[in-house]
């Protein structure tokens, strides 16, 4: 009776896997969708910080063809202009470090500035990077740099806005935030610990978020992109800045992992270039969040993105097994995978 009853219970489970992972997103996508036809966005002001390239880049333009006013926050002043030159009149570009409170202070005031008594409609935290490989071999400046951009200045740049986001949240469509996380953020991959726990970070910020901001009627979404074709699969000093690590390390480290362990990363990310996606899709998806009348809290992008999320319902040692079994044996290692 006990077995029949544990049966029971792990098929109820599998189905609720299925239909949360894979039918349930596209049934509320669908019924959520807002009819846009004739709507004048030019007085919707929409914030997005990483513009220079990538995510950032193309929904800027992307926003501003369809007749909404953008606010593009650049890093370089190379990327500003350039965005500029491929953008209409009503596309404002603030270069930025927003990792740098002097100069997110002066962002703010420029962008209060521009919204006026409009206020903001919103906000999308699209800045982020990836510097990652195994633990050991990782500097603990690398780490924190990639929290300090994928995180705290993703909380710092809402924190300074949310006034100004308040202001538009009356609005019948509802302020919005539109947060970028990754799959990273959901399931930890072996050789990305840095990048996978910012993005963890920024999901459970936004979980938070959300909760606080629907009684101001602002609406927040996390996108979770799978692996897309931007800089931070593309980079092609991704390998050489890699290397650069690995001659830092002490010769016991270099030893216990070995050559091999770090020609094989390195191919890796060669390979996860050729794999990547259309980068368009995960655009698509930060516009259905901005738009939709009512916004899914997640849009996982790609088709990797369902597979990887699943695993996260499976018992952690069969996740450690998949994970582990990516990965190569370092030159020293005691034992084989977890297999």
């Amino acid at each position: 009776m006990n077995i029949l009853l544990l049966a029971i219970e792990r098929l109820l489970l599998c189905v609720r896997i299925f239909l949360s992972t894979f039918i349930l997103p596209y049934l509320t996508g669908f019924f959520s969708y807002e009819n846009t036809f004739g709507k004048v966005w030019s007085n919707h002001y929409i914030f997005i910080t990483g513009c220079d390239t990538g995510f950032g880049n193309m929904l800027a333009k992307r926003l501003d063809n369809r007749g909404f006013s953008v606010i593009a926050n650049c890093l370089t002043e190379e990327g500003a202009k350039k965005l500029r030159a491929e953008s209409s009149s009503r596309l404002h570009t603030i270069v930025c470090d927003i990792t740098n409170d002097k100069s997110l202070a002066k962002c703010v005031t420029e962008t209060e500035r521009i919204c006026g008594k409009k206020g903001l409609y919103g906000l999308v935290n699209n800045a982020g990077i990836e510097d990652d490989c195994s633990l050991e071999l990782q500097a603990m400046t690398s780490i924190r740099r990639v929290m300090e951009i994928n995180y705290f200045a993703m909380a710092n740049v809402t924190q300074r806005l949310m006034p100004l986001l308040r202001q538009a949240g009356g609005l019948p469509t509802g302020a919005r935030v539109v947060n970028v996380a990754s799959v990273a953020g959901r399931i930890a991959l072996s050789g990305m610990a840095g990048y996978c726990a910012s993005k963890h970070a920024v999901e459970a910020y936004s979980d938070s978020l959300r909760r606080e901001m629907c009684m101001f009627g602002i609406k927040v979404s996390i996108i979770e992109p799978g692996l897309m074709k931007t800089a931070i699969v593309t980079n092609s000093n991704a390998n050489k800045h890699l290397m650069t690590k690995w001659s830092n390390l002490t010769d016991e480290v270099r030893a216990a992992w070995g050559e091999d362990f770090i020609e094989f990363i390195c191919n890796s990310r060669t390979k996860a270039g050729a794999l990547s996606q259309d980068p368009m899709k995960a655009v698509y998806a930060m516009e259905n969040a901005l738009l939709q009348a009512y916004p899914k809290t997640r849009y996982s992008v790609g088709f990797d993105a369902p597979i990887m999320i699943l695993s996260e319902y499976f018992p952690a040692f069969i996740t450690d097994c998949l994970v582990s079994a990516l990965m190569p044996r370092p030159s020293k290692a005691k034992y084989g995978t977890l297999f």
